[in-house]
């Protein structure tokens, strides 16, 4: 059996131990309430708990992704997984992990750190493999960079990371191309997972959900961002509005 873990949420400092589920979100019956009046936040976000041996990040919510930082300041989404999947999850490494927590006015912050028996290389389980890996939409290059702008907050190092993504006319006026262009390339990408069945992603509006499928698959990754940078520059007509 492994120590305990470490929790620091709003400057308080809290001792997780063994056997214990360490649950974060806005319901009252979770360990540490973020904020009670944020419908942005879970009810039960996400949780911290030991399973065999090793301590893990957990995502407990059926809408909204959490972010997970390691030491390095790369930042990736730990996204909602399908109600008969196992829940999204992270091992905490020897160097400590970062978790943010988006809600609609705040992102919470949660630094954990812990003593695991081993080192668990394994990344967040994002979909099944079967019904939804091998249904990537056609990733065209027009496509690509509209996602990539998009998501441009998401791709950034800790603390410049902004897990929100870009409204079609922001993402259209980085580009230079007008907001139903935009809006058309998304919409292709969006409907295609829908026919694959990835949660999460019906609705008048799924930038959010669409923009951290993709990085929970990674399909696109901070390297993209040095892509869409020279994309942009390159273009003699590009504007020079860049949002890193």
């Amino acid at each position: 059996m492994s120590g305990p873990a470490t929790v620091t949420v709003n400057g308080q400092v809290h001792e997780v131990p063994p056997g214990l589920r360490y649950t974060f979100g806005r319901d009252p019956s979770c360990t540490v309430v973020l904020d009670a009046a944020d419908h942005g936040i879970s009810r039960q976000a996400g949780s911290i708990e030991q399973l065999g041996g090793t301590w893990w990040v957990i995502n407990r919510s059926r809408k909204r992704t959490l972010h997970v930082i390691d030491d390095t300041g790369m930042a990736a989404p730990l996204p909602v997984s399908h109600p008969e999947w196992p829940p999204s999850r992270r091992p905490v490494d020897q160097l400590g992990l970062t978790v943010l927590v988006a809600g609609d006015t705040w992102t919470h912050v949660l630094r954990v750190s812990a003593c695991s028996l081993e080192a668990v290389a394994e990344g967040p389980a994002t979909v099944d493999p079967v019904s939804t890996a091998c249904h990537v939409p056609a990733m065209t290059e027009p496509r690509r960079a509209a996602l990539v702008a998009m998501a441009s907050g998401y791709l950034r190092r800790y603390p410049d990371y902004d897990p929100r993504p870009l409204t079609y006319q922001e993402t259209a006026d980085l580009l230079g191309l007008r907001r139903d262009q935009v809006r058309k390339r998304i919409e292709y990408l969006r409907e295609e997972l829908v026919e694959a069945r990835v949660p999460g992603l019906e609705g008048p509006d799924a930038r959010r959900a669409l923009c951290e499928w993709f990085l929970g698959m990674r399909v696109i990754g901070p390297r993209d961002l040095d892509w869409l940078r020279h994309r942009l520059r390159s273009a003699p007509d590009a504007p020079r509005r860049e949002p890193w």
